[in-house]
């Protein structure tokens, strides 16, 4: 394998797990602490936070989003084992790559889309119902995500690709 192709699989994989890290120590005990307090305001003090349902699902949206790539590069998304597990090596194979150039095709779809969104949110200077932040953001972020999808995509397709060097070798 070239060294361009080294250094890419590197640097995705650097920028997937820092993306992870930042999801599993920041946003997943916000949405935590958020949860825990509003539960204790509602009931020991029959009150709640205006905000918090609003932020819940951004931070909900954000989980969701920026861990993809590392779903991807775990291969921890859902696949029928019934049937992978019956499979040869070459469709076991086969079906990795089309896999991956689906979900390839798919990012570039997010990715449209958020930064459609992001043009006709700033455009619009949309804002959340219950706190000024604008929307923007959070469609940006939807597009980096996708970004890094693609990103991971390929390059685990390089890898797939190298694998398959190796077996012919």
């Amino acid at each position: 394998m070239s060294s361009a192709i080294i250094i890419y699989n590197k640097c995705v994989t650097l920028l997937v797990t820092v993306l992870h890290k930042i999801n599993l120590w920041l946003f997943m005990p916000s949405l935590l602490s958020l949860v825990l307090l509003d539960i204790v305001l509602r009931n020991l003090f029959t009150t709640t936070i205006a905000w918090s349902h609003e932020v819940s699902g951004f931070l909900l949206l954000s989980i969701f989003f920026i861990d993809l790539p590392y779903c991807l590069s775990k291969s921890e998304f859902l696949k029928v084992d019934l049937l992978y597990s019956h499979f040869s090596a070459f469709w076991k194979s086969a079906a990795q790559r089309v896999s991956l150039v689906c979900c390839f095709i798919v990012a570039i779809f997010i990715v449209w889309q958020a930064l459609v969104g992001v043009r006709d949110m700033y455009e619009f200077d949309e804002l959340a119902f219950t706190l000024p932040i604008p929307l923007w953001p959070f469609s940006a972020m939807i597009a980096v995500s996708g970004l890094l999808l693609g990103l991971q995509s390929v390059a685990m397709l390089f890898d797939q690709r190298q694998e398959a060097g190796q077996i012919h070798e």
